[in-house]
């Protein structure tokens, strides 16, 4: 093997062991290192199963790590879809409260309309009541006049009655 190839390996070897520990005790993996692991595996298949030269090796590895890169710009990850449900759930939440709001903000002012409308209605009331009763007023003055008159009507009538059968039985007779 030669030294390159040696400070290679120890490079990788240091650079998974670094994963490693953080993979045990953090359990998160940011995505640049998730890159590097999938790097040094795809590296070992080429030279070890695959007989490539490391520099090759390293090409081929950069070529598939530039190609899932692309892909990733390209797709949506799951990373990317939580974020917009996360997104969503926010933009829905705010909706919920707002029209919780409304809702209450028009229940205030539908209770306000009906406390107005009873009092006009309680006020047409009395003012119905009022013109009522006037109306019986002025039903019962209509009522004393019509008496009068229909008295007075009889009266004369009696009295025309009379004379006529006055003369009847002075003249005639």
């Amino acid at each position: 093997m030669s030294r390159w190839t040696l400070s290679f390996a120890a490079e990788l070897t240091e650079r998974l062991r670094n994963i490693s520990y953080k993979l045990l005790f953090n359990k998160h993996l940011p995505v640049s290192e998730t890159v590097s692991v999938m790097y040094v595996a795809t590296l070992d298949i080429l030279t070890e199963k695959g007989g490539f030269d490391p520099r090759a090796a390293r090409a081929i590895g950069e070529a598939i790590d530039l190609e899932i890169a692309r892909s990733r710009d390209v797709s949506a990850t799951r990373e990317d879809l939580n974020e917009c449900r996360r997104t969503l759930s926010d933009e829905i939440g705010a909706l919920k409260v707002e029209t919780e709001r409304s809702i209450s903000t028009l229940r205030a002012e539908l209770g306000a309309v009906r406390a107005e409308l009873k009092e006009d209605i309680s006020a047409l009331r009395t003012e119905l009541k009022g013109d009522i009763n006037e109306l019986r007023v002025q039903a019962q003055a209509v009522k004393a006049d019509l008496v009068r008159w229909v008295f007075v009507a009889i009266t004369g009538q009696t009295a025309i009655l009379l004379g006529v059968v006055y003369f009847f039985m002075r003249y005639l007779k």
